[in-house]
């Protein structure tokens, strides 16, 4: 649990720190929608809807057993 959160904070870090470097208004409308994507997966928690299970292919739903 104590790893999965400090992955979660380096990766908070990472993007926070990609978000600045791209302050000049026409590269951040290019990459606004990767952005949002990785800000959606660090929010998602585990009884979140519409997760994220893949960045290649957003669209991928998890299927159930049974």
């Amino acid at each position: 649990m104590a790893a999965a959160r400090n992955i979660k904070t380096i990766a908070g870090r990472l993007l926070r720190d990609v978000e600045r470097s791209l302050v000049a208004e026409d590269r951040l409308e290019t990459y606004d929608e990767q952005l949002c994507l990785y800000y959606r997966v660090l929010g998602q928690r585990r009884d979140s809807h519409n997760k994220i299970y893949s960045f290649h292919a957003p669209e991928v739903s998890c299927i159930s057993k049974g």
